[in-house]
Order: C-alpha cells, then sequence, then structure tokens
C-alpha cells in the first residue's frame, strides 16, 4: 500500500477538517492509497493505535464514510470499523428497530419481507390504519425511502421499487413530526441537524418547475458542499403526482409543495443545524439509546419528534435508525444554522479511549 505525505494530496473538504483537528494536536497524519480501488485513507495515530479515514470514493460524492481502527494482521484487510461491535445491529434496520423496542424505546410499528415473499409485503397494507412508508431495510443516503404512503396502488408500486434492488423491504408506519439526525460521539450528542425535505414555497404565479429552478439557481449561487442543485428525476416526479402536484402546477403564495419526502441532504433535503430549540430532553433519550448498542462510538441517531418545545414522552417521539457511517458535510456546510466541529469532538473522544477514560 502506497503511503504519501498529506500535503502532497488533494483532499476532500472532511478529510481536511481531520488533519486540521489532528494539527492543532500535534499529531501527524499521512495518506494511505489502497491499489486495489485507489481509495484514499488518511492516516493518524492516538496513542498506540492508527486510525484510517475515509469519506467517498475519488470522483464520486461525498458520502459512504468510515473510520477504521487498523489491525494489520486482521486477515489481510485495511481495518475495523470503529463501530464494529454494533455492526450487526446498526446494518440491518429491523433488528435495530427491536433492538431498540426491547429497550423501551418509541419506534415505528413495521415488518421486514424478504423479496422472494413479496406478496407478503403487499398484503401488509392492510395492517396498517394510516400512512406507510416503505424503504429498503439495508439502504443508506435517502435512496429509494417511499413516506406517506396512503394508496395501495402507490404502495405496491414502492415495495417494487425497493425489492428490484435490495433483497430485504421494511414497511413501517409513516409517523407525524419533523425529522432530526442527533449526531452521537460517545458518550454525548454533539450536534442536531434538521432536514428539510427538498420543496419550494409558492409565489401565487410560478409553476412548480420555476420554482425548482429558481431554488437551484439560489443553490448555484450559494455554492454550499452539501447542499448543490438537484435533479428533476422520475422519482421526484412520482412523488408530486402522489401528492396531487405536477410540475406545471401553480402553488399559491407561500404554499409548500414537497417534491421528496426524504430527510437526506444526500436526496435534497435542506439541513438546518439546532440545538437550543429542540427540549434537552431528546438528547438524554438519543445518548441512552446509542449507548445501549455495544461498541457503538459514533453515529447519527434519526428521530421524529412530534413538537420539539416539549418533553420526551413515549408517545411523541419514534427513534428510527443508527447509522454507522454517518455523513458530516452538513454538519459543516449547513443550509442554515451554526457549523459544529465534528472532527474535534471525534479526536477528542479519540483521546479518551486512548486514556481508558470510557
Amino acid at each position: 500500500m502506497q503511503q504519501i505525505p498529506t500535503s502532497q494530496v488533494e483532499l476532500d473538504l472532511i478529510s481536511q477538517k481531520f488533519v486540521d483537528a489532528a494539527n492543532a494536536r500535534g499529531i501527524e497524519t499521512s495518506v494511505k492509497i489502497d491499489e486495489t480501488d485507489q481509495r484514499q485513507w488518511l492516516a493518524f495515530s492516538v496513542g498506540e493505535t492508527e486510525y484510517l479515514w475515509s469519506i467517498g470514493v475519488p470522483g464520486t460524492a461525498a458520502c459512504d464514510c468510515a473510520l477504521l481502527q487498523n489491525h494489520p494482521h486482521h486477515w489481510g484487510t485495511m481495518g475495523q470499523n470503529i463501530n464494529r461491535e454494533a455492526l450487526i445491529l446498526t446494518c440491518d434496520k429491523i433488528l435495530t428497530k427491536q433492538h431498540l423496542l426491547a429497550k423501551g424505546f418509541s419506534v415505528p410499528k413495521g415488518f421486514m419481507f424478504r423479496r422472494r415473499n413479496i406478496a407478503e409485503a403487499y398484503a401488509a397494507f392492510d395492517a396498517f390504519n394510516g400512512p406507510i412508508c416503505v424503504k429498503p431495510n439495508n439502504g443508506s443516503l435517502g435512496n429509494h425511502v417511499h413516506p406517506g404512503l396512503t394508496n395501495r396502488e402507490w404502495y405496491q408500486k414502492a415495495i417494487d421499487d425497493v425489492a428490484a434492488s435490495y433483497p430485504k423491504v421494511l414497511v413501517e408506519e409513516s409517523v407525524e413530526g419533523s425529522h432530526f439526525r442527533f449526531f452521537y460521539v460517545h458518550p454525548k450528542v454533539v450536534g442536531i441537524r434538521h432536514g428539510l425535505p427538498m420543496h419550494v414555497v409558492g409565489d401565487g404565479v410560478s409553476s412548480v418547475r420555476q420554482l425548482t429552478d429558481a431554488r437551484n439557481k439560489e443553490r448555484r449561487k450559494r455554492a454550499i458542499p452539501s447542499q448543490m442543485p438537484f435533479p428533476v428525476t422520475d422519482f421526484m416526479l412520482d412523488y408530486l403526482a402522489r401528492t396531487g402536484w405536477s410540475m406545471d402546477d401553480i402553488p399559491a403564495v407561500s404554499e409548500k409543495v414537497y417534491l421528496s419526502g426524504a430527510s437526506n441532504g444526500t436526496a435534497g433535503a435542506d439541513t438546518i443545524l439546532c440545538w437550543d430549540e429542540i427540549h434537552p430532553s431528546y438528547r438524554e433519550l438519543v445518548e441512552k439509546a446509542c449507548a445501549s448498542f455495544p461498541g457503538l462510538f459514533i453515529t447519527g441517531a434519526d428521530i421524529i419528534i412530534k413538537d420539539i418545545a416539549q418533553p420526551a414522552r413515549p408517545d411523541n417521539y419514534w427513534l428510527l435508525e443508527v447509522n454507522m457511517n454517518p455523513a458530516m458535510a452538513g454538519f459543516y456546510y449547513p443550509w442554515a444554522g451554526e457549523p459544529v466541529d465534528l472532527a474535534t469532538k471525534v479526536m477528542d473522544m479519540l483521546h479518551a479511549r486512548s486514556a481508558g477514560t470510557f
């Protein structure tokens, strides 16, 4: 494996944040290049442990991040994810749901179906009394997520869409409230992101298409790395049709029209960072939930909250999932809100881990 000085490599934005955090502690960094796929790994040591950080693959979007603890003799691999002990649970949404429910946390009612049992997935429509969400059981980045389904035809179409790409389909109730991602660096929540799904706001004159073009023009002008222009896709058009809209319709003044139900920044949602606006009981709740997963050090916990001003109760929030490799860009480059230096938070945690304080 080739190893070169950091100064000789053009790093992505988040890797550079890790370099800055390391430099602030006097830690040397270098870059290792995996010869099999040319993926770049930022290397640095804390105490006696070497860590490897990577985000994305050269030429692709900034996603699929991973922090590895280097184990050079571990079956010849690059290393093991720092969250490896929690891997089995966190990479499987239905297992995550079952774990959280067993620990006393509120989760949406849901079922998992294998692709070969698609007829059973179709029949599950009758098991719900309200809107349904269909998504991959092992998906990421908000891809193929279909929330708010109330029509059997659209529900079955969503099942087909997920099953075409994934072997397991998760069907669960679409709960009402606002979507947040609590970024957890053991043992605390260090940042909160509100994901506002892709939308336009009517002016009484412009069509949805014109409003979408205007929003993309604004995104190009602001050039926020995590909030780039979004293309109009068939998935978006289907979502509009499902909610009774088309690109040629003209929304009333101040009327919001959503082009997606996904709250992920990678799916075009606005990233709005917040903290004091949300009742502190939710931070305590998420910290307890994350601590219940053995070996979970860094994660993004997704939660739906009915009323952020009210303290957490079993009937006013739902934990959705826990992400093993959560995206960081939105916390540095939000649409609105105060940025959070996650790399420094992670570095602080690694030093505490090295010192044996937890």
